[in-house]
């Protein structure tokens, strides 16, 4: 039954990124959990959080930068004590309703549900409404660091855009015993094999962005927002 069982998630595996026009990047057969050991659902809301509270801030939120219209810029921002706004996953729509390790994801801020329509079905593609929810990233020139962002090129004037797919790596022997982990930005057209890690960075507007890096990923936990419903910071210790 076992074996059965492995056969069936290797075919969908490679269902799954047939469709996505690619080959996978690293994959297993760990499940993505929340901070409170719960299974994680693709397009269930969540907070995004520093693997710990008490170490590197609180959840993130969306801010205006250079000449956006909308506030389109992702930051990781500086109070400990609110999780901030909600994110959905996506994968493909024959997944099994599960989030796996390597899996290449959709990532969107829950702020606008027309996201769900443009990226659930192929989410490499996403969308090219400036107001959309999806991430990408933006090169801004201004501090010389390629950023997550919100919305289509439109979004971000007079700056590079590049969208792809991101994906989850297990933080291995977590110290803090927390389910804790990395995430990972693939460049559209890229095969999978043009990749880096999400980390952080101090441009002195109340938080950290959220950047490209080779060496210094930010490492983070998922929330389940139902489980914290008052944006609130609760123990899971």
């Amino acid at each position: 039954m076992k074996k059965f069982v492995q056969v069936l998630f290797s075919l969908w595996l490679v269902l799954l990124f047939g469709l996505l026009d690619g080959k996978p990047p690293h994959t297993s057969n760990r499940l993505i959990m929340d901070a409170s050991a719960g299974q994680m659902f693709p397009s269930t809301p969540y907070y995004l959080m520093p693997r710990h509270h008490e170490l590197g801030g609180g959840g993130i939120k969306l801010i205006k930068t250079g000449n956006s219209t909308y506030p389109n810029t992702i930051l990781q921002y500086f109070p400990n004590d609110n999780f901030g706004l909600p994110i959905h996953l996506y994968i493909s729509v024959i997944s099994l309703l599960l989030i796996f390790e390597g899996i290449p994801l959709a990532i969107c801020m829950e702020q606008n549900p027309a996201c769900v329509i443009s990226s659930v079905s192929v989410p490499i593609e996403g969308s090219g409404n400036p107001n959309s929810s999806r991430w990408l990233v933006f090169v801004d020139n201004s501090i010389q660091k390629t950023c997550v962002g919100t919305g289509g090129p439109e979004a971000h004037p007079g700056l590079l855009t590049y969208s792809g797919t991101f994906h989850i790596e297990i933080l291995e022997k977590d110290p803090l015993r927390y389910n804790s982990y990395k995430l990972v930005f693939c460049f559209a057209g890229s095969d999978y094999k043009n990749c880096s890690y999400i980390g952080t960075y101090d441009n002195g507007e109340g938080g950290r962005r959220l950047i490209l890096t080779e060496t210094n990923p930010f490492l983070f936990s998922f929330f389940h927002i139902y489980n914290n419903s008052d944006g609130t910071i609760k123990s899971v210790g």
